[in-house]
């Protein structure tokens, strides 16, 4: 009996061991997911955010399912996979915008509803970023005034992270105080570029993007031509505190990047217009006039658009897409091209599609097929007329939204 129960002790002790040493291989594996957690999510980001978007529930409807209204480890909007869905014209409204008329507006998102517009205003007391509900009849829900205009921005989850056209400091972090954006807006930091010499007049910052960089949260972000970096990779993972991680000198404006698998392609308006940070380069014919304007990246594919530099020389396009198994490889080899005579200001794509807003008069919004298999552009576009320069061109769920260049104006364009 005694034997029995010593014996019945220690195999309840061994159990009582086996237990806790399993409970601890379990805590240090969910340690190890959750340390890695953001960069395990963004991979899965990048490989399926196509399939995560706003999808119709019935193509003879306009019902949507709603996804969560930010993704927080990524800046890329969730739109859908075909706006057309069998229709080929679309169907254009204006949202106006309650901003006054002498502001001027650089940047726009649009995530279920609410509109994120940037300003850079001549007029130290305006504010530079306003959230606008433009679900029904447009209102301002918040706006802040963070001292300089803000050239661009990325929206990252539950905060905001802008380029500043300040010498002070870049890169700004802005908060949201409530999760219905009417609370006021905060800004959790600053951060000023390091300067190559003590007396190097510091840049403006001209374009922003987010992305990650060796498994943690980067800011991409793009400056005026100086004597420093004009490309800047800066680690935001503490967004208080943002720190600089690596550089490289484009030798030019910085006009705007786009990040995929880490990698980052940078429109700019030198002799290499397109550059990515493994070594590809792209220089089309005419960069001594025009400049690279915008970028968009969709699966397999990257589109690239310029300005016009203000004539329209044919053989000089401005309309360039290529492959981003290439682009990973260093090569940026183009696959189509095309003319267009008012420039390239913004670009939208689905699985078969790709949307242009343009300058050219009676035709700024503009559609290309496209083929899966070669990514080559259609020879022809279908072309529409909207009532303004565009400024800045994004999607939420099955719309397009077009910003005025020239007014406090939104067109939503739906098909």
């Amino acid at each position: 009996m005694i034997c029995r129960k010593s014996c019945n002790a220690s195999t309840e002790e061994g159990a009582i061991l086996i237990d806790i040493l399993l409970a601890m291989s379990l805590a240090a594996f969910f340690v190890s997911i959750f340390s890695s957690a953001s960069y395990s999510a963004q991979q899965s980001f990048e490989r399926v955010y196509d399939r995560m978007r706003v999808w119709p529930v019935n193509d003879a409807t306009s019902s949507i399912v709603s996804l969560p209204l930010f993704i927080p480890v990524s800046d890329k909007s969730i739109c859908s996979r075909n706006f057309m869905r069998g229709s080929s014209s679309p169907t254009i409204s204006s949202v106006v915008l309650p901003i006054s008329l002498t502001i001027p507006l650089t940047h726009l998102e649009v995530r279920g509803g609410i509109a994120f517009i940037s300003a850079d205003s001549s007029v130290a007391t305006d504010p530079d970023l306003f959230v606008v509900d433009i679900s029904g009849s447009s209102h301002i829900l918040s706006s802040i005034n963070t001292g300089p205009g803000i050239s661009s921005f990325s929206l990252v989850g539950k905060r905001i992270f802008a380029s500043a056209a300040s010498t002070i400091a870049q890169l700004h972090v802005i908060g949201f105080s409530d999760t219905t954006f009417s609370g006021p807006l905060v800004v959790e930091g600053k951060y000023q570029l390091p300067l190559p010499y003590a007396t190097a007049t510091p840049p403006y910052a001209t374009t922003i993007s987010f992305g990650f960089n060796d498994g943690t949260g980067k800011i991409f972000l793009g400056t005026e031509k100086w004597d420093g970096d004009e490309f800047s990779i800066i680690d935001v993972s503490t967004p208080s505190s943002p720190s600089w991680r690596s550089g490289l000198e484009i030798g030019s404006r910085v006009t705007d990047i786009a990040v995929d698998s880490s990698i980052a392609y940078i429109a700019n308006a030198g002799a290499n217009q397109l550059i990515n940070t493994v070594g590809g380069l792209f220089s089309p014919s005419g960069w001594s006039r025009q400049e690279g304007k915008v970028i968009s990246i969709y699966d397999s594919r990257i589109i690239f658009g310029r300005t016009s530099g203000g004539y329209d020389i044919q053989t000089d396009h401005e309309l360039f897409s290529l492959a981003t198994t290439t682009g990973r490889s260093g090569v940026m080899s183009i696959l189509s091209t095309k003319n267009i005579l008012g420039g390239v200001y913004g670009i939208v794509q689905d699985d078969n599609h790709v949307y242009i807003a343009t300058h050219e008069v009676g035709r700024e919004f503009q559609i290309f097929d496209i083929a899966s298999s070669s990514l080559a552009l259609s020879s022809t576009s279908r072309t529409f007329s909207l009532p303004t320069q565009p400024q800045s061109m994004t999607c939420d769920g099955d719309t397009m939204y077009v910003l005025s260049h020239t007014s406090p104006y939104i067109y939503a364009i739906r098909f």
